[in-house]
């Protein structure tokens, strides 16, 4: 195989890519402090995203239950047409109301039985959260699971997957991730979290494969959650296959950082 055959392929255009990049850093001595930091950024804007995510979701959970409070199981405006949300769960259900809510088409039923729906949709998602209060394995919560059990034997519940729609608010946004490589997502980063974001996708490219890599592990984040999310970056900052990730020792892999969206980040940062 030619060598200008291997630098039409995506593996070869990456390449060519990474040896730009060494090679910058080399013109650059600054850059490999600015690597280092971008690492540690990248991190911060991921645990930034990772709560922005939770206060959606807790948000989302508040919306469900006052909706299912005032009895509806499709949200009057989201069922006039309106931007819907869909809540899906799975849980217990009475066998006779499952019965009777799957019989009515296209989901019309009458308020008294949206009602009882939703009264039983409720009484789920409060179970589930008295069970997680609880401590894995602890007499309490052993002795609240028998109830249940003992519960759904009196009501011959069975196990159905729930929807609720409820309508979506304007300032419901999903929060963007950096990890993502999608042009429309990048485009609401400001410039210095785009240049932070491309050092360390850059980073790990030059680094992947390298003998004495540019940027070094930091130490362990005290917190358990933001450490897991520290190692998630570190390892997925390398482009590369392989069971080796974690240390960047493995076959460049175009389709987790494409050669074309690595160039025109270079670009940014070369300019």
């Amino acid at each position: 195989m030619s060598d200008l055959h291997v630098a039409d392929t995506p593996h070869g255009q990456l390449f060519q890519v990474q040896s730009r990049m060494r090679s910058l850093v080399r013109q650059r001595p600054q850059l490999r402090s600015d690597l280092q930091t971008a690492f540690g950024d990248f991190v911060q804007l991921t645990i930034q995203h990772h709560d922005a995510v939770s206060q959606l979701r807790q948000r989302e959970k508040d919306l469900t239950r006052e909706q299912l409070k005032q009895g509806f199981l499709i949200h009057p405006l989201a069922r006039a047409g309106g931007d819907a949300i869909p809540i899906l769960f799975d849980g217990l259900c009475p066998s006779d109301l499952a019965d009777r809510l799957r019989s009515v088409a296209d989901q019309k039923w009458d308020p008294e039985l949206e009602r009882e729906g939703a009264a039983a949709a409720l009484a789920v998602l409060e179970q589930a959260a008295n069970l997680d209060s609880l401590e894995w394995g602890s007499p309490e919560r052993l002795a609240f699971e028998e109830e249940l059990t003992r519960e759904a034997d009196r009501t011959n519940a069975r196990s159905i997957y729930w929807t609720v729609w409820l309508h979506r608010p304007q300032d419901f946004i999903q929060p963007v991730n950096p990890a993502s490589l999608e042009a429309e997502d990048l485009q609401h980063f400001d410039d210095d979290e785009y240049r932070t974001i491309c050092l360390y996708r850059l980073g790990g490219l030059a680094d992947a494969n390298a003998i004495r890599k540019i940027v070094a592990r930091p130490p362990k984040m005290p917190d358990p959650l933001d450490h897991m999310i520290e190692y998630m970056c570190w390892r997925d900052r390398f482009p590369v296959l392989g069971d080796s990730r974690g240390d960047g020792q493995g076959d460049l892999e175009p389709r987790a950082f494409p050669a074309d969206v690595a160039s025109e980040m270079l670009e940014f940062v070369e300019d």
